[in-house]
């Protein structure tokens, strides 16, 4: 009996031995992950030029005027307060009409980062994109079906800039943008003109293919994997 314990002793000394040699050499011998070097952050260029110009001159935006612009084409809108609030914003509209006619937008992205990359301009987007849409609506109030025309479109053009390079929140910026434009002129299509309405088709049938949702996961998703494997790979290098 006494032999039969001393043996079984030795079998769990034996057997935790075993344990932390394997837990050393996992520590220890674990694969070397190579560190993966991003290509360096792209001058910003193009629209996002204009558009940075557009961010800079945005007013300061009460809490009131944060949900005038987030109101839906649906919703009862406070004419006046909206006719106050949108000449704030007639500098960086102006920006933002000259940027949607530059052929690309570079906006200078650090994908090194992870998810610490700085993308401001997607907020500050949605906002311009929102007052946008406040004027569209306002003008096709007052009758100004050619004005409200030219800033549904404008609206449209914009925010496909916004999701370059395929960024999931820009591609999700972009959709929402695009069901705001279009729910609010199918709700006017009885005020358009016949020249508007084939001005609306005929442009949004030319603009640029944009990116897909898929597409924008996947990038996000390879980028999202490279940066974690540069975090293991510092480590492992004792950085």
């Amino acid at each position: 009996m006494k032999l039969l314990l001393r043996r079984l002793v030795q079998f769990i000394v034996f057997l935790a031995l075993v344990l932390v040699l394997a837990v050393a050499a996992l520590h220890w011998y674990q694969p070397k992950v190579p560190l993966t070097t991003f290509p360096p952050p792209k001058p910003i260029s193009g629209a996002a030029v204009f558009y940075n110009q557009a961010f800079a001159a945005m007013p300061e935006l009460s809490e009131e005027d944060k949900k005038l612009l987030k109101i839906k084409p649906g919703e009862p809108l406070d004419t006046e307060a909206a006719k106050q609030l949108m000449p704030k914003f007639d500098d960086s509209l102006k920006f933002v009409a000259q940027g949607v006619m530059q052929p690309q937008c570079e906006w200078g992205l650090d994908f090194s980062l992870g998810p610490e990359m700085k993308i401001p301009h997607i907020v500050k987007g949605l906002v311009l994109s929102n007052a946008l849409g406040l004027r569209a609506r306002l003008r096709l109030i007052t009758g100004d079906v050619v004005g409200a025309t030219d800033d549904l479109l404008l609206m449209l053009r914009f925010v496909r800039h916004l999701e370059e390079p395929a960024l999931l929140i820009g591609n999700l910026v972009k959709i929402s943008s695009d069901a705001k434009a279009i729910d609010l002129a199918s709700r006017s299509l009885p005020i358009f003109d016949l020249a508007s309405l084939q001005k609306l088709s005929e442009t949004i049938a030319a603009l640029p293919p944009s990116h897909s949702l898929p597409e924008a996961v996947t990038l996000d998703s390879k980028n999202f994997a490279v940066y974690l494997r540069n975090l293991l790979a510092k480590e492992q290098a004792g950085q």
